[in-house]
C-alpha cells in the first residue's frame, strides 16, 4: 500500500506530467496547422504550374497547326 506522502508525490508527479503533455499537444497541433497551410500553398503552386504548362503547350500546338 502507498503511504499518504507517496500518494501525494504521485499526484504531484501526475499533475506535472499532465501539464507538460497538454503543452506538447498544443505545440504539436500548432505545428500541424502550419504544415497544413504550407501543403495548401504548395498545392496551389503545383496547380498554377500545371495550368501554365498546359496553356504554354496549347499555344505551341496552335502555332504549329496554324503554320502547317
Amino acid at each position: 500500500m502507498l503511504t499518504e506522502e507517496e500518494f501525494k508525490d504521485l499526484q504531484i508527479h501526475f499533475l506535472r506530467h499532465e501539464t507538460q503533455c497538454e503543452e506538447r499537444w498544443k505545440t504539436v497541433f500548432s505545428r500541424l496547422d502550419d504544415i497544413d497551410n504550407r501543403i495548401d500553398k504548395l498545392f496551389q503552386i503545383v496547380l498554377a504550374g500545371g495550368a501554365t504548362t498546359i496553356l504554354f503547350l496549347l499555344g505551341v500546338i496552335t502555332t504549329i497547326l496554324l503554320q502547317g
